[in-house]
């Protein structure tokens, strides 16, 4: 069977191109500014150069990457903030008092952190999760004296490579006031051998805000759930199982999503 790779999996690609070529040119450009601070001549000019080069990777790489989510604006620029230190510190080295080699590491430390904690925010959500925001049979908003019960399909054998949405049994959602609840039951399916697995479970239409979330196993002692993250579009829950892992077993996870606040007014 072929494969294609979505619109989503290729700006993430290129946006990973355009960082690993940018902090090769950052690493060029700290290497000369070095052998500036040494006392060789080195030239500034192609420095700036190649800092400016960097500057435009970055801010190329942030655009493909918050393409490939749904992100807000402020998480957008807290993303295009982080990216662009390491590059601005670079630019800033090329004063006619030069810098230190002490000054010269905290940039390169600066920009090795902040180039982290911008590619953890970046990748956090996979892009098939993204895709996925949609599930197959989503639960519309009632109201506090309705229920609306979801009864998912049955989990017959079927490939690996199918969404989390479909192994959804039970969802109910709730609004009263300015709030909201929603009830999950979900499965967790550990193949033989693995003792970890990972749900990304979407949530539609999202909440208004960024949800609350308790989660437990229903029937099984031994698998512990954690919440990786919490989005108003979905979650991420971490699932371990301790003791024998030869065997493929399926684990009910009851979850409870909680989310306060007004909806934003339309223009």
């Amino acid at each position: 069977m072929e494969t294609s790779i979505g619109p989503s999996e290729q700006r993430r690609a290129a946006a990973c191109a355009m960082w690993a070529l940018s902090t090769l040119i950052t690493t060029v450009s700290i290497g000369l500014a070095l052998g500036r601070v040494g006392g060789s001549n080195s030239p500034a000019f192609v420095a700036m150069v190649l800092s400016g080069l960097v500057l435009l990777l970055n801010a190329t790489g942030i655009w493909f990457a918050a393409s490939t989510c749904p992100r807000s604006w402020l998480d957008r620029l807290v993303l295009c903030g982080a990216h662009l230190i390491a590059p601005v510190l670079t630019s800033c080295a090329w004063s006619d008092g030069g810098w230190s080699v002490g000054l010269w590491t905290l940039t390169m430390v600066l920009g090795g952190v902040s180039g982290g904690v911008a590619w953890a925010v970046s990748t956090d959500v996979p892009a098939s999760f993204v895709d996925a925001c949609v599930p197959p049979q989503a639960s519309p908003v009632v109201s506090a004296s309705e229920e609306l019960v979801d009864n998912g399909p049955s989990l017959p054998e079927s490939p690996p490579s199918r969404l989390d949405a479909d192994v959804r049994q039970r969802s109910i959602r709730r609004r009263l006031d300015d709030a909201e609840s929603i009830e999950l039951e979900w499965l967790a399916e550990f193949p033989p051998g693995e003792q970890q697995v990972t749900l990304h479970i979407p949530i539609a239409p999202p909440l208004n805000t960024t949800p609350v979330v308790e989660c437990e196993p229903l029937d099984d002692s031994e698998v512990e759930v954690h919440v990786g993250a919490a989005y108003p579009y979905g979650l991420r829950l971490d699932c371990r199982r301790r003791g024998d892992a030869s065997s493929a077993v399926q684990i009910p996870i009851g979850i409870l999503v909680e989310s306060a606040g007004q909806p934003a007014a339309a223009a």
